[in-house]
C-alpha cells in the first residue's frame, strides 16, 4: 500500500474546511493552500506566518503564494521538512513576537503577522519578494482601511525601513 505524504494525496493537505475562520478568498485552489498555514504552524511551532502568505490570509492580496512564508528566529534551526513547502524569514526575538495576532485554521492556532507589521516586513524584505508585492500590500492596506497611516508608519520605523516606506506612504495618503 502507497505511503500518504503529511499533506495527504495529491499534495493536498488532510484537514476540516468547517471549523475554520479566514476569510474568503475568490480563487478555488486557495483552500487547500489555508489549511498548509495550518500544517506549517502545527510543524513550526515557532514560526509566525508572516510576508506574502500574511498579506494573502488577510484578503490583501490574491492568491496565497505557492510557498508558505514563515519567520522563525535568528539562531532557531532551519525546519526541515518537504510538505508543506516553506520559505524562511529570519527575525530577531523582538521582530518575531512584535504584531504576531492568533488565528485559528482547521482547528489549529496559527501565529500570523498583523497587517501593519506584515506591510512593514514586506518593505524590509522587499528585494526578496518584490518591490510591487510590497507597494501593492501597502496600497491594499490603507486601500481596505485594514491599518491606519500611523499604525504602519509604527510597524516601519520599529522595523527601520520608514525612508524606504515613506514616500510610497505619503504618495497613497495624500489629498490630491
Amino acid at each position: 500500500m502507497p505511503r500518504m505524504s503529511p499533506c495527504g494525496a495529491h499534495g493536498r493537505p488532510r484537514a476540516s474546511f468547517a471549523d475554520s475562520s479566514e476569510p474568503p478568498h475568490r480563487h478555488a485552489g486557495t483552500s487547500h493552500r489555508i489549511v498548509l498555514l495550518a500544517e506549517a504552524a502545527r510543524l513550526v511551532p515557532k514560526g509566525v506566518t508572516c510576508l506574502a502568505s500574511a498579506l494573502a490570509f488577510q484578503g490583501l492580496a490574491d492568491p496565497l503564494p505557492a510557498k508558505v512564508w514563515i519567520a522563525i528566529g535568528s539562531k532557531d534551526w532551519r525546519p526541515r521538512i518537504a510538505c508543506p513547502p516553506l520559505r524562511v524569514a529570519r527575525f530577531s526575538a523582538e521582530e518575531l513576537g512584535r504584531g504576531a495576532e492568533r488565528k485559528k485554521i482547521a482547528g489549529t492556532t496559527v501565529p500570523v503577522s498583523g497587517v501593519a507589521k506584515t506591510v512593514a516586513d514586506l518593505f524590509r524584505y522587499r528585494r526578496t519578494v518584490g518591490e510591487l508585492l510590497a507597494v501593492e500590500g501597502l496600497r491594499q492596506a490603507l486601500r481596505q482601511r485594514k491599518a491606519t497611516h500611523a499604525q504602519i508608519a509604527s510597524e516601519s520605523q520599529a522595523a527601520g525601513v520608514w525612508q524606504a516606506m515613506r514616500p510610497y506612504l505619503m504618495a497613497l495618503t495624500s489629498d490630491a
